[in-house]
């Protein structure tokens, strides 16, 4: 196969609840650096936490780029100097706030790429949401003082009672805003974005800038937010612990993250050279 990129998701792919639970794919993703496979992150993480784990597989010393806010934010993970930066109707924003705290068990919360800051809704309880190992030594603030922001990702997590109202905003803005859906545990997850920041999209941007044809990407992913990159790339690999829809359109699968599924892969073709 020919590959002169390799982008990967990080949570549930090479992470495991924020961490990394063993040393094996950051051994591997290090060692094709030093034998010059490009490597970036592309991910739904905000740009200073997505950072920290770059640094940790070395990326910073190599291709030193990161895709956070899932396509949103493109920058360098050495020093933040966006080449991409697409950010959020504020209106909209607080529009989703509203509806979002009539309910104290409904969460609200978005983060903009150029400052360490949380910007949280009336109802979140910040020493809950700040315990998450992304926003370690952030700042918090009033989803309100948002509004003089670059806003480049908006976080629900609410009850299913209030699936239609939200569903309606977001349907009714749907030319300026992107979302994902996810459920678990009885809770509903929406991301918001701007209408062209998706990790597709961002890969389509990232092909032309560096002139990469698509046909030359490998992609790792888990998730949802991961199926439009899957769509587009050359080559894509579904996590044991992907969701179905992921493993459908997936040119190949691994094992899961618990097992290193990523550097399993990434053994097998490039460093042990199986076709």
């Amino acid at each position: 196969m020919s590959v002169k990129l390799i982008a990967t998701d990080f949570d549930g792919t090479i992470l495991i609840e924020g961490e990394f639970k063993n040393q094996k794919d950051i051994e591997t993703i290090k060692k094709l650096q030093n034998q010059d496979f490009k490597f970036i992150g592309i991910t739904g993480q905000p740009y200073y936490a997505a950072v920290t784990y770059c640094q940790q597989m070395h990326m910073d010393k190599f291709f030193d780029l990161i895709v956070a806010e899932n396509g949103a934010y493109i920058s360098k993970i050495s020093k933040q100097e966006p080449i991409r930066s697409l950010v959020i109707d504020n209106e909209v924003i607080l529009q989703l706030e509203k509806t979002v705290s009539q309910n104290k068990e409904n969460v609200c919360f978005c983060i903009s790429s150029d400052e360490k800051v949380l910007y949280i809704g009336s109802n979140v309880v910040e020493a809950e949401i700040l315990k998450h190992p992304w926003f370690k030594n952030w700042q918090t603030k009033h989803i309100q003082e948002s509004a003089t922001r670059n806003i480049h990702q908006l976080t629900i997590i609410c009850n299913k009672e209030i699936k239609d109202e939200i569903d309606e905003i977001l349907n009714e803005h749907r030319d300026i805003v992107n979302w994902t859906f996810d459920e678990s545990n009885g809770k509903l997850f929406y991301t918001v974005n701007h209408i062209d920041a998706s990790k597709g999209k961002a890969l389509k941007f990232l092909s032309e800038y560096f002139n990469i044809p698509l046909s030359d990407i490998m992609v790792f992913g888990d998730g949802s937010n991961d199926i439009s990159m899957f769509q587009i790339a050359g080559t894509s690999v579904a996590m044991g612990n992907s969701i179905a829809e992921l493993k459908a359109i997936a040119t190949h699968t691994t094992d899961t993250v618990q097992n290193n599924g990523v550097s399993l892969f990434l053994e097998k073709y490039f460093i042990h050279k199986e076709d």
